[in-house]
């Protein structure tokens, strides 16, 4: 292991006997006082200093302690010829000296006593490399720190600049959808009383020729609700307004009423429809069902409305639950239609698509229902997709988050809701006693006649306001109203602002909701306990009526699906 010694001794027998003996190893400087070898030091590269302890005109372990500060790398002997060796040693505990040898020394211990020190100087050497580059790359990870959180201050910055426009932007998408709303109100309306009025002159038997005329007006108005509602449902979920509410509900109950919902269609097409549940089905699962209602109405509608003397199955079944519990459900809904190609397959999710021009001459529709029933399936965290053959049907899968795996274990809820009622022929409201309040006087006009051919008592307010007068008269009187049906867009006081008005002044009783929009959530909110949509469907509205009348529970809300689900949402829901 060659290296440069620099041998400091001021006797020169003793330099020149070593550098005899073992000059051959190493390259050999020699200097006779500590002044030399402090110049030597400073003008020559010097690995190892083997220095006498003491030498006339500068003391030995004054040098290295010189060299320990000065010169930190190179590694210092310490040769001594007295007895003593108490200083040396103090030399080496100070960190000023590597080893210490005692004169005579032999020139085997010194040849080992300088390798070990080279070897040691290696060893220090590549620590101290180690140790810069990790000083180096902690200087880096640092540098690169500091430059992240500018980076993050500067995004943070950016975020808070975005987050101060973004009220403008979501005032936009609120404003987008108060006015698809609106429309929406302004078009319900008009239909509520021309189907209205249709459905009546028809029960009426005009004879045949008139009642082909109608019965075309009929099928024209529920096509036109249809879009509408396509519409506003598809403005809502491309805005991000529209609103997923979890709970626990029966798979079964809400198939078979999608069923009952859907066989008089079925039935207009001569296609038979049928269920199929796995045994192994969960009885209950965790979702939205008035959406998951949607997307099965959905998937249905489109399969019956391409179908004609066929079949259109409804199947579902479970997968296992995962290593978290939680269970993927599968609904297929399939038919036996006219199918579809596979370059008419790629334009089926796509938004006022139909697979060809002549198909949405032939079979109408907004292109809107199954983009609609896809991306709420994305909300409830599932995906629908489709394969279908030409001229022999397709099949549509939507799989669905379901909830966990625990729930297919529990009995159905009981629902302390509405009392059922058997059907529309048989259901009176003898002395039911009706306050409405609508602003509209043919809608007045149309439910009022509902109302009473079915026994009821009607008084009418044609603004909330004079409904809050009339019904806070009557709750002062001990005579309360059995039931406010309560229009929710009025002149002087809206509904919402009536029955919030009603509630905080202590009224108890009955209030249903009865409106052409959508925001059911601020009926609820406002102290209403259920709601009713326009247009009003003959089939359910009494009956729905009568079961509120049977209901103690104040609190028992009937949904949108549930309400006119007959008449509204199949049709509002097609493709």
């Amino acid at each position: 292991m060659p290296g440069s010694v620099l041998l400091v001794d001021d006797d020169p027998n003793l330099t020149n006997s070593i550098r005899r003996s073992i000059g051959g190893q190493f390259e050999f400087l020699i200097a006779h006082s500590a002044k030399d070898a402090m110049r030597t030091v400073q003008s020559e590269p010097i690995d190892v200093i083997v220095s006498d302890e003491y030498m006339p005109g500068g003391n030995g372990t004054e040098l290295l302690k010189w060299t320990a500060k000065e010169f930190p790398d190179i590694v210092r002997i310490v040769l001594t010829g007295r007895p003593d060796v108490s200083v040396a040693t103090r030399a080496i505990n100070y960190g000023s000296a590597f080893r210490f040898l005692t004169k005579p020394c032999d020139a085997s211990h010194l040849v080992k006593a300088i390798e070990e020190g080279l070897k040691y100087k290696k060893k220090r050497g590549d620590l101290q490399a180690r140790l810069d580059g990790a000083m180096r790359q902690l200087e880096e990870a640092e540098n690169k720190r500091n430059c992240i959180e500018r980076e993050a201050g500067r995004l943070k910055t950016e975020i808070e600049r975005l987050h101060s426009t973004e009220p403008s932007t979501s005032d936009d998408a609120v404003r987008k959808l108060e006015f698809f709303a609106q429309m929406t109100h302004e078009v319900r309306t008009p239909l509520t009383a021309i189907l209205g009025y249709t459905k009546m002159l028809i029960a009426q038997g005009l004879g045949s020729e008139a009642e082909n005329s109608l019965q075309a007006v009929q099928r024209g108005g529920d096509h036109l609700l249809t879009i509408v509602n396509d519409i506003l449902d598809f403005s809502k979920i491309d805005s991000g307004m529209m609103r997923i509410e979890r709970v626990e509900c029966s798979l079964g109950e809400l198939l078979s009423d999608v069923v009952a919902l859907m066989k008089l269609k079925a039935a207009e097409r001569n296609n038979r429809l049928e269920l199929s549940i796995e045994s192994d089905l969960p009885e209950m699962i965790y979702t939205d069902p008035t959406r998951l209602r949607q997307i099965v109405l959905n998937l249905v509608g489109n399969a019956v409305k391409f179908t004609t003397r066929g079949k259109v199955l409804i199947s579902a079944s479970s997968g296992r639950a995962d290593q978290f519990g939680e269970r993927k459900l599968f609904l297929r809904v399939s038919d036996t239609g006219i199918g579809m190609t596979e370059t008419q397959l790629s334009r089926l999710f796509k938004p006022f698509s139909q697979a060809t021009n002549s198909t949405a001459r032939e079979y109408g529709g907004s292109g809107l229902g199954l983009v609609i029933a896809r991306r709420l399936a994305q909300m409830l965290g599932g995906d629908i997709e489709a394969t279908s053959k030409l001229n022999q049907g397709s099949v549509f899968t939507a799989s669905l988050s379901v909830g966990s795996s625990s729930l297919a274990e529990r009995a159905p809820t009981e629902k302390p809701a509405v009392s059922p009622v058997a059907g529309t022929e048989q259901v009176r409201l003898d002395g039911l006693r009706v306050l409405l309040a609508e602003d509209s006087p043919d809608i007045r006009r149309l439910i009022a006649k509902l109302l009473t051919s079915a026994g009821a008592n009607v008084q009418f307010a044609e603004d909330g306001q004079r409904a809050v007068q009339l019904a806070m008269k009557s709750h002062k009187a001990g005579e309360v109203f059995d039931l406010i049906l309560m229009d929710m867009q009025m002149p002087k006081m809206n509904g919402i602002e009536a029955a919030t008005h009603l509630r905080m002044n202590g009224y108890v009783g009955t209030i249903l909701a009865l409106s052409a929009g959508d925001k059911t959530d601020d009926f609820l909110a406002a102290g209403c306990d259920g709601y009713l949509t326009k247009p009003i469907d003959f089939e359910n509205f009494i009956k729905r009526v009568a079961e509120y009348r049977a209901c103690n529970y104040r609190k028992s809300l009937i949904t949108l699906d549930q309400v006119f689900g007959a008449f509204d949402r199949p049709q509002n829901q097609l493709s």
